[in-house]
């Protein structure tokens, strides 16, 4: 009995800790590519979970640099989001005009900025994004910008590139 009991705890907390590390694969249907149309709900879940992974990979970036945790903007999240499903449905993968931006949110006075990630489902955790971010100079800038205060985080499954496309708008608020 105990040592069943045992066997059981530790698959439950070896399947917990699998759970945390796991990437975050797009929808899928059986074949292990994203559904055309896996049910929105589903896959709006997903992204929404990738997101919130972001902002707390973020979070504990700025934190060991001795910065606060930024806070989600609507505005920022918003035009993020608008970016990033523009990014992932054409297929293209550039910057947004960084002037659009500081106009559509009420031109920040701590000004405005953008990080963009694009990972196969294979290196698609969360971390991974981060990560590259704080090995680029302009990227790592951003992340760490102490006048940036709010953030606007949007990933999207792009089926055309097989990627998930991620962005990060900032803004000093």
């Amino acid at each position: 009995m105990t040592r069943t009991l045992v066997l059981a705890v530790s698959a439950g907390l070896l399947a917990s800790l699998l759970l945390t590390v796991a990437p975050v694969a797009p929808p899928t249907s059986t074949l292990g590519t994203p559904t055309a149309a896996a049910a929105p709900a589903k896959r709006a879940e997903v992204e929404a979970r990738y997101e919130r992974r972001v902002l707390r990979h973020t979070s504990i970036r700025r934190a060991r640099h001795g910065l606060r945790a930024l806070r989600v903007a609507p505005c920022l999240d918003r035009r993020a989001e608008v970016w990033g499903r523009r990014l992932a449905t054409t297929g293209a993968f550039r910057h947004q005009p960084m002037r659009v931006l500081s106009r559509r949110c009420g031109h920040p006075r701590g000004g405005v900025g953008e990080n963009l990630y694009a990972s196969t489902p294979h290196k698609a955790l969360p971390s991974r994004a981060v990560r590259a971010w704080m090995r680029s100079p302009g990227h790592r800038r951003n992340l760490l910008k102490r006048r940036y205060t709010h953030i606007g985080i949007a990933a999207k499954w792009s089926p055309r590139r097989r990627q998930w496309i991620v962005v990060q708008t900032f803004g000093g608020f």
